[in-house]
């Protein structure tokens, strides 16, 4: 399950849940969980609390990112540059904004880790790594990232604090 949820291929039911579930415990609750429980996953109590809440994360998050959200069109090389604020879960965000996004680049500024997150709709062709290198980060397959960029310090004083208040208010 881990490798599909990975791999971002989530073929394997409750793969995603699963990693949504374990990343919302620390690492030491996690590995004694994920250690003593069964061939069906059935998920203990300390797990179902964890998984409610990466739900509420990942509410906050997909609320703050769609009140930050800008779209940005260059029409010259057919692409749309879309950025925002999220608060972890920056790859479930641009899933998601990528089926309704074609040919679309997602820019985030993860509050979180304080880090960019680059990913891209799954038509786009785009190397995410070059754009990476350039903010001073690496490449990961289809996505790429920077932790020690420009955006960071004027990023987190002033997006994330205004996202976050628009999102608080819904």
């Amino acid at each position: 399950m881990a490798d599909d949820n990975d791999r971002w291929l989530h073929q394997i039911q409750g793969s995603r849940q699963l990693a949504a579930t374990v990343s919302a415990m620390d690492d030491r609750d996690a590995y004694q969980e994920l250690l003593n429980v069964d061939a069906h996953v059935t998920y203990t109590p300390r797990m179902l609390a964890a998984e409610q809440r990466a739900r509420t994360e990942l509410t906050h998050s997909f609320a703050i990112a769609e009140h930050s959200r800008m779209d940005h069109r260059i029409a010259a090389v057919d692409l749309t540059v879309v950025t925002a604020v999220c608060d972890g879960y920056s790859s479930e965000i641009a899933e998601a904004w990528g089926k309704a996004s074609p040919k679309s680049v997602f820019a985030f500024f993860d509050a979180r880790s304080l880090t960019v997150s680059l990913r891209r709709s799954p038509d786009c062709g785009l190397d995410l790594s070059h754009l990476a290198a350039h903010l001073g980060g690496a490449p990961r397959g289809r996505t790429s990232g920077a932790e020690d960029t420009p955006l960071r310090p004027a990023a987190s004083s002033r997006s994330c604090d205004g996202a976050s208040r628009k999102a608080s208010r819904q």
